[in-house]
C-alpha cells in the first residue's frame, strides 16, 4: 500500500507554509522590539543630565552630572527608534 497520499502531502506543504510566515512574523516583531527599545535606551543616554543614586527606602544618595550625549548616539538612537517603529508598522499591515 502507498504510504501517503498526493492530498495528505499538499496539506503538510500548507502548514509548513503556515509555521513558515507565523516564525517569520514572530523573528520581525522581536527585531521591531529590539530596535525600538535600544532606540529609547540610546536616546535616554543622549539626553542625560546628571545620574542619580537611591537608597534602598527611595532617598536620595548622590547625583552626579554627566557629560552631554554626542549627537552621533542622538541621531543613532532616533534611526533605531524610527527604524523598529517602522519594521513594527510592516509586519501589522
Amino acid at each position: 500500500m502507498e504510504r501517503g497520499t498526493d492530498w495528505e502531502r499538499q496539506q503538510v506543504r500548507e502548514r509548513w507554509a503556515v509555521l513558515e510566515r507565523e516564525r517569520s512574523v514572530a523573528t520581525r516583531l522581536l527585531l521591531a522590539t529590539s530596535l525600538v527599545l535600544g532606540g529609547l535606551a540610546l536616546l535616554a543616554v543622549a539626553v542625560a543630565r546628571g545620574v542619580c543614586f537611591t537608597t534602598a527606602r527611595g532617598g536620595l544618595a548622590d547625583c552626579t552630572a554627566t557629560s552631554h550625549g554626542s549627537v552621533f548616539v542622538l541621531a543613532i538612537g532616533l534611526l533605531a527608534l524610527v527604524g523598529g517603529l517602522w519594521q513594527y508598522w510592516d509586519t501589522r499591515t
